[in-house]
């Protein structure tokens, strides 16, 4: 027979786990005096304390509440023929709190009225059925004697998969018969072929949870990225994709099959340039290619056209289509920003790319000519060092042409390199020209650079480091007018006593003389 105290600390024990909120109502003090009380037998004994305890703690209201939360626990409704609901809880609460009745006692006897749990196809048989399964019914299966066929078929993104459950027999072990079903449909064997729905497994492979969670794990657990929405939305993709899921397929071979649907071809415009680029034959590795090149071409539109510019799917594999890298694309359109307002270069740029055979910028759009795939591919000399020093001859004209210097289209082409791996600032070559236009300046005044050999065309070329059709050697151009120079200075004073020197990068260098410096 259990002793007072233990009597009191199964109260306080049961009173802590069902109404933690009291916790610090009945602080140690409290309940050591309790017990002295107790052992001494000459205070009040357990069942007045445990009174006081229940009406003074605990409250009538919690015990009220505690009543009615066992009825609806076990599914019973408090009223009877006699009492209401409420009539019935409260005498239940003070026969809890006189002792009369225990709340163990409460519960157990609660729980001989439940009524038992409702037979669902959840629950019989023991089987669960993933939630958002329906139940299908082939009545002439091919490849069995059994004469019908029951199938559990659910949906992930978007593709119906079916899972075998066996004949009737097998239906009702796991389920308990066709009758807990709310519904089913029945197809013969050449109706369920026809449709859409791919039969993948058996029902041993469900788990409880829908088949759509079931699948989501398992895309994490193979290290597949979730399906996009381009995917979702073509159902051959789609049926790759959850196939792959299904049997494990590695990343590799799944990509390998979704490369041979339409959707795919669709989605990665240009994938096959950027796999002979890498020159790797791995679809997963040109894939995270391609999509890098996606954001930086991305960024690259953002930053020179602004937060409303076209950096729709269309358009950026158009541009990684045509084989450009994205720090080039990059260079024409930081080019485009930087001659937005300057309609003079605009006009140089697209004079020399006419005069060399290609067709002119758009000056809203440098990189338009990039998403002609068929011009590309028909003029192999749409490259883009072409393209840049094609650009660079412009800018050159451009810096002659302002520094008063005129030169025909063929001549400023001759002062290019032929290879450019990139586009110059606009004023990259401001130095060069105004070298040069002193210089001519200086022969048309008197220093009648002719009388030595020299033409205009050998002196403006020496400055860009550059040779002119049947010209002279930049070095010699460059130790004539060094010559020149010195023997000008020993003979007079014109150049303030000035020398002349040729610098590290083969340019003539005049002292005194401020133009030329």
């Amino acid at each position: 027979m259990a002793t007072g105290i233990q009597l009191l600390d199964d109260i306080l024990t049961f009173i802590d786990r069902t109404w933690p909120e009291l916790e610090g109502s009945l602080p140690d003090a409290r309940v050591q005096g309790w017990v002295a009380e107790i052992e001494s037998g000459t205070g009040r004994t357990v069942e007045q304390i445990r009174l006081d305890i229940l009406q003074f703690v605990v409250g009538d209201e919690r015990i009220d509440q505690f009543a009615g939360d066992v009825f609806e626990e076990f599914g019973l409704d408090p009223a009877t023929g006699d009492e209401t609901a409420e009539e019935r809880i409260q005498r239940i609460s003070d026969e809890l709190q006189s002792g009369e009745k225990t709340f163990a006692g409460l519960r157990e006897t609660l729980a001989g009225f439940a009524p038992p749990p409702q037979r669902t196809p959840d629950t019989i048989g023991g089987r669960q059925i993933p939630a958002g399964m329906r139940l299908i019914r082939i009545t002439d299966p091919s490849g069995t004697d059994a004469g019908e066929l029951f199938l559990l078929v659910g949906d992930v993104f978007g593709v119906n998969l079916a899972y075998e459950i066996g004949d009737r027999a097998a239906l009702d072990e796991q389920f308990g018969g066709i009758t807990n079903f709310e519904s089913f449909e029945t197809f013969t064997q050449a109706q369920f072929d026809e449709s859409d729905t791919l039969l993948v497994g058996t029902t041993d492979e469900l788990g409880p949870e829908s088949l759509q969670a079931q699948f989501e794990r398992d895309i994490r657990s193979l290290g597949l990225e979730s399906p996009p929405a381009w995917l979702i939305a073509d159902r051959e993709a789609m049926t790759v994709f959850v196939t792959a899921v299904n049997e494990g397929w590695s990343t590799e071979r799944t990509n390998n099959a979704l490369s041979g649907t339409q959707a795919f071809k669709d989605r990665f415009i240009g994938l096959d340039v950027v796999m002979n680029q890498l020159g790797t034959s791995s679809i997963t590795e040109g894939i995270a290619e391609f999509t890098r090149r996606e954001d930086q071409i991305r960024q690259s539109l953002l930053a020179s056209r602004g937060p409303s510019t076209d950096v729709s799917q269309e358009t950026v594999t158009s541009l990684i289509a045509s084989g450009w890298q994205p720090a080039e694309i990059e260079e024409l359109l930081g080019l485009e920003k930087r001659v937005r307002d300057n309609p003079a270069a605009m006009d140089n740029i697209n004079q020399i790319l006419v005069f060399q055979g290609f067709d002119p910028l758009d000056p809203d759009d440098f990189v338009q000519f990039l998403q002609d795939q068929d011009a590309l591919s028909l003029d192999p000399s749409f490259t883009p060092s072409d393209i840049f020093e094609s650009i660079n001859d412009a800018l050159r004209f451009q810096a002659l042409l302002t520094e008063g210097i005129e030169v025909d289209l063929g001549f400023a082409t001759e002062l290019g390199t032929g290879v450019s791996e990139g586009i110059a600032s606009i004023d990259q070559f401001s130095r060069q020209a105004q070298l040069a236009a002193g210089f001519i300046a200086a022969n048309q005044a008197e220093l009648n650079f002719e009388k030595l050999g020299l033409s205009r065309e050998d002196i403006i070329a020496a400055q860009f480091g550059e040779v002119p059709e049947g010209g002279r050697p930049v070095s010699e151009v460059n130790q004539i007018l060094e010559q020149f120079a010195r023997e000008r200075s020993k003979a007079a004073q014109g150049f303030s006593g000035g020398q002349s020197f040729i610098d590290a990068s083969g340019r003539l260098r005049t002292q005194g003389f401020a133009d030329f410096a």
